[in-house]
């Protein structure tokens, strides 16, 4: 699924899994979550909820026009 920012950037998040939910963030830059969940996804999502999320600029998340890959431009309200 994607998610739309509040600048308009798509972002990749994934969900898999039952039980409490588990926010898998990658380390970066240029990193994505996709190696993770092709070798956890199966151990950790009969336990736990996991959603699987591609930073800004990562993997299967858009690239920033203006170069902004802030955190804090993705959560503005």
């Amino acid at each position: 699924m994607r998610y739309k920012t509040s600048d308009g950037l798509n972002l990749y998040v994934e969900v898999s899994g039952k039980g409490l939910p588990c926010l898998f963030l990658h380390g970066g830059p240029g990193y994505w979550s996709k190696s993770f969940q092709h070798f956890a996804d199966n151990l950790l999502n009969k336990n736990v909820q996991m959603i699987y999320l591609d930073q800004r600029g990562c993997g299967r998340s858009e690239h920033s026009p203006e170069q902004d890959y802030s955190l804090i431009e993705s959560c503005r309200i």
